[in-house]
């Protein structure tokens, strides 16, 4: 039952932290999507126009009737169709530009809360990897936005900066807390090692002045019995 017990609350540690990471991770994902909108919803300007436009084509085909078209009907019809074409193209360039930035907004959002992991404090380490977590998944989301975008050499960069920070914060977070960690530990031992051999001179000096004033009491107990011997003999050649 003693060990049941650590693991047990190791288990419930590591959900919390996986729970915190999922948290983190829809929080930003949701103010993301609420304060840098998708364009082009459905009650936009563009997605308007396009319905009236689809609405002329409509009419056009409805009074042919299935025959072969005038040539004003087709003038008509190509130049809906080029207009129509034309905001596609606009709303597909706008759309991809869209994905980039938001791919890298969420990056920038990872990149804080895996520097705030690095920052907390030994004693808040569940926290500390709700927040790494948090921010693995988030640097996970905004790689996969960058797919969403038609510009390779963005998708490019993008997954370039991911593949940079999460090495980054692997060695600062594994490598290099340990190795401060093994150090400070070492600087612990080193100086608990100092403290011992500090006390241990202070112990053997104070030995060695108890053994100086034991020596100096005998040899004062010594002279005073020998100064009463004498004393006593002289007495009694007096009687």
């Amino acid at each position: 039952m003693a060990q049941a017990e650590p693991r047990r609350g190791d288990a419930l540690q590591l959900i919390f932290s996986f729970f915190l990471g999922i948290l983190l991770v829809v929080v930003v994902g949701v103010g993301v999507w609420t304060f840098y909108e998708q364009p082009f919803g459905p009650n936009s300007p563009e997605q308007e126009r396009l319905e009236e436009l689809y609405k002329q084509q409509e009419q056009i085909n409805m009074r042919t009737g299935g025959k072969e078209m005038t040539p004003a009907d087709q003038a008509e019809m190509k130049k809906i169709q080029d207009e129509v074409d034309r905001i596609n193209d606009d709303m597909s360039d706008r759309r991809d530009q869209w994905a980039v930035n938001t791919s890298i907004i969420l990056i920038i959002f990872a990149t804080v809360l895996m520097a705030i992991s690095l920052f907390l404090p030994e004693m808040l380490r569940v926290f500390s990897n709700g927040f790494l977590l948090g921010g693995m998944f988030t640097l996970i989301y905004g790689t996969g936005w960058s797919f969403a975008g038609g510009d390779t050499r963005a998708r490019f960069w993008v997954v370039l900066v991911a593949l940079i920070l999460s090495v980054g914060i692997g060695y600062l977070r594994f490598i290099l807390g340990r190795q401060q960690k093994a150090e400070a530990a070492a600087l612990a031992a080193a100086g608990g090692a100092g403290a011992g051999i500090a006390a241990g001179a202070v112990l053997t000096a104070d030995s060695d002045a108890l053994s100086d004033l034991a020596a100096r009491v005998t040899e004062l107990e010594r002279r005073a019995a020998a100064a009463a011997a004498a004393l006593g003999a002289n007495t009694d050649r007096e009687k």
